[in-house]
């Protein structure tokens, strides 16, 4: 029995040696860069940190699978830095894997599966979304094994595959609302292509039964909560997002998948298409489509949200090139691909991954004209992705010598106030070295928690410099503290913070609590 794990094992790691390879190096690129000095969390993570101190089968602006992951493995290894970013990375690294492992499926030889691992790693989009905490880079995962276990099914003629195939369609709108999107493409893929008879059938049934058991928690909670998110995704639609035409939408999926790779993924769409050989896979390239096609008509989606379509077209492009080079034995184009992928991904770390000084990144954006603007009105030295991990610590420290400065009574009838998430994450997580009290902030699910009477009269609140108006519209005695956060590398509403030192609230506390929910 040894002796076959042993060869069964043995045998896994000869078959796929370089796919493991490449696995590996994507690993240590993005996790290693969690340890670069003068770089923190990024603030949606102290947030969805927060969101697992406060478990539910619903959040404002994401369903909870992400969440409870996170809670199960903090549970365990801690909420650190070092720990969090591990699964992100290892979700990253398997992406790049199963990339290959579908190329093999799909008929492509050793140079194709290569390929199609090579190009995932050099995904600028991939790399980004794998070097944080977020909910993005296990949409991607799922979406992948999805189409790898579709793939096997017809292969094996094996229908009972759609129970694992319902449960990863449950988990990932568990983990996404907007993974129903690919679903409803995946099927309309399926009936377009002619293969109806994979839908109608009792398996097809229970594996959707089983999706719908999964996600059924959220949309109660949901109901319950009078479709908050909902109400989240309008908002975000119409302020948030920066709006994006057509022509930029298109430009803007070249550049966060790579110039380079584009050459992989746009041949592939056709080969996907056109290729007898591809003829039983052609509902891949029509969930491509079909989603490319919505992104790019609603205006107001930012070109990274399709990344978990990618995979599917990078298979098909590399086969192509397999195909393609041997046939008219042209072997250097496979090393000018290499070559030109390998370059391309170097140029695009420095602005997706922190290894260089704020500086340095600062003089490396300005030197390639790159536009940091991520958001509406939101334009920082660094990119958001980079910027948005600075200085959460002196933000808890400058608080935290506000907050000795209250006499012992005072603490006891004071509370902690921030203008987002971010900034109240960080105060929750933080806040367990200096004893902080509870936090209260409006922001998405921060305003459903600390529902109860808040028994206090005195309030720390973060804050912009130039909220005084705001303020004293709240409280009819404040003051200013002395210090003051300031760093010009952060975004712009992430810097000249201050703690206003609030007292006599103009209403309730409750009630300002209440009247200060915004989602954004």
């Amino acid at each position: 029995m040894d002796n076959y794990v042993n060869n069964e094992s043995q045998g896994f790691s000869s078959r796929n040696k370089l796919l493991l390879i490449l696995s590996f190096f994507n690993f240590f690129i993005i996790y290693g860069s969690s340890f670069v000095p003068g770089y923190e969390y990024f603030i949606d993570e102290v947030y969805y940190i927060a969101c697992a101190n406060h478990l539910a089968f619903g959040y404002i602006d994401h369903p909870p699978l992400s969440i409870f992951i996170l809670a199960f493995w903090k549970s365990i290894f801690g909420d650190s830095l070092y720990s969090i970013r591990f699964l992100p990375a290892l979700a990253g690294s398997f992406i790049v894997f199963f990339g290959g492992i579908i190329t093999r499926e799909l008929g492509g030889g050793k140079f194709s599966q290569v390929l199609t691992s090579f190009t995932l790693l050099c995904t600028p989009v991939f790399a980004a979304a794998a070097g944080i905490y977020s909910m993005n880079i296990f949409e991607t995962l799922l979406a992948v094994l999805i189409i790898y276990y579709i793939i096997r099914l017809m292969k094996e003629h094996n229908l009972k595959r759609w129970f694992v195939i319902g449960v990863l369609m449950g988990l990932g709108v568990m983990n996404k609302h907007t993974f129903g999107l690919y679903i409803m493409a995946l099927l309309i893929g399926l009936l377009v292509c002619g293969k109806w008879r994979l839908i109608f059938n009792k398996w097809f049934i229970f594996g959707g039964l089983i999706a719908f058991i999964i996600f059924l928690p959220n949309i109660i909670w949901q109901i319950v909560n009078h479709y908050p998110s909902l109400e989240f995704y309008v908002i975000i639609s119409r302020y948030k997002n920066v709006y994006t035409p057509p022509l930029s939408f298109i430009t803007g999926q070249i550049v966060t998948m790579s110039p380079i790779n584009f050459f992989v993924w746009f041949f592939g769409i056709f080969f996907l298409l056109f290729s007898k050989q591809m003829k039983d896979y052609r509902f891949m390239v029509v969930i491509f489509l079909l989603i490319f096609i919505f992104m790019l008509l609603t205006g107001t989606s930012r070109s990274d949200r399709t990344a978990f379509i990618y995979p599917a077209a990078f298979a098909g492009g590399a086969i192509f090139w397999e195909t393609f080079t041997s046939k008219h034995r042209t072997a250097w184009i496979k090393l000018v691909l290499i070559f030109l992928m390998v370059l391309s991904f170097a140029m695009t770390i420095p602005i997706i991954l922190p290894y260089l000084t704020y500086q340095q990144t600062a003089d490396y954006i300005k030197f390639i004209h790159y536009n940091t603007e991520f958001e509406s009105h939101n334009r920082p030295l660094l990119p958001q992705l980079l910027a948005d991990r600075i200085g959460w610590k002196e933000k808890a420290v400058m608080m935290n010598s506000v907050y000795q400065t209250l006499s012992d009574s005072e603490k006891k009838r004071t509370i902690l106030s921030a203008t987002n998430y971010g900034q109240a994450g960080m105060l929750d997580l933080y806040g367990k070295k200096y004893g902080f009290p509870k936090v209260i902030c409006g922001h998405n699910s921060y305003s459903l928690w600390n529902r109860e009477h808040l028994d206090a009269d005195i309030v720390l609140y973060l804050a912009h410099k130039k909220d005084t108006v705001e303020v004293s519209k709240r409280f009819g005695n404040y003051k200013m503290s002395d210090q003051i956060f300031t760093n010009s590398y952060v975004t712009p509403h992430e810097d000249n913070l201050v703690v206003y030192i609030c007292k006599e609230p103009r209403l309730p506390l409750d009630t300002l609590r209440d009247k200060g929910r915004f989602y954004y």
